[in-house]
């Protein structure tokens, strides 16, 4: 279902979570190993490369993962612009020309972060239910991703801590910074390489 957020400003931000069907303590049925956490991470920032939307921190975790996504009220890009992105979304060998009804419809979509969680899910969904000997099929998140606006700078770094905090509290980590699918063990480890 199309979701309308309410956008106050110019730019707004979100915590998005979505979820494993089943995730209930214990149960390891869809829980996401190395691998799984790997290609969906991506899958969003190769999608994030293409729509008009911003990932600012994420935590992929077994059962779950949550991203803190910036985007803007109103596009930016033009239509020479989306050519372009509409030749690398649909792997063309070629740059579509910009008058097309099929990269006006596309330009709509890539401001539209329902359309882009749509498509995380469904493309990991797609890889995954390829990942057993017998094809698995059907769905594999929970119908609804959870969206929810962060209306001010402190609503923003808080929920910024509380995704980074995420392996600790599960205590996969005792130290958040040695969380590989996080975005402040990603800056952590890049800073560590430079020193050494």
């Amino acid at each position: 279902m199309k979701r309308s957020f309410d956008l106050e400003s110019d730019v707004v931000f979100y915590h998005v979570i979505i979820k494993v069907p089943d995730n209930t303590y214990g149960n390891k049925a869809y829980a996401f190993d190395r691998a799984h956490k790997t290609k969906l991470r991506e899958i969003f920032f190769c999608l994030e490369s293409l729509y008009e939307v911003q990932c600012v921190n994420y935590c992929i975790m077994s059962t779950h993962a949550h991203f803190v996504i910036r985007r803007d009220r109103e596009s930016k890009l033009t239509l020479k612009q989306v050519a372009y992105r509409y030749k690398k979304y649909k792997s063309l060998g070629y740059v579509p020309d910009a008058r097309l009804g099929e990269v006006h419809k596309f330009a709509k979509r890539l401001n539209d972060m329902s359309d882009f969680m749509a498509n995380v899910q469904k493309r990991f969904t797609f890889w995954y239910n390829q990942q057993f000997e017998k094809n698995r099929r059907g769905q594999l998140f929970n119908h609804c991703y959870k969206a929810i606006q962060l209306k001010n700078t402190k609503a923003l770094i808080r929920c910024l801590q509380y995704v980074e905090l995420n392996p600790l509290r599960a205590q996969m980590v005792s130290d958040s910074a040695d969380y590989e699918f996080s975005l402040w063990g990603i800056f952590v480890g890049l800073v560590s390489e430079k020193r050494l």
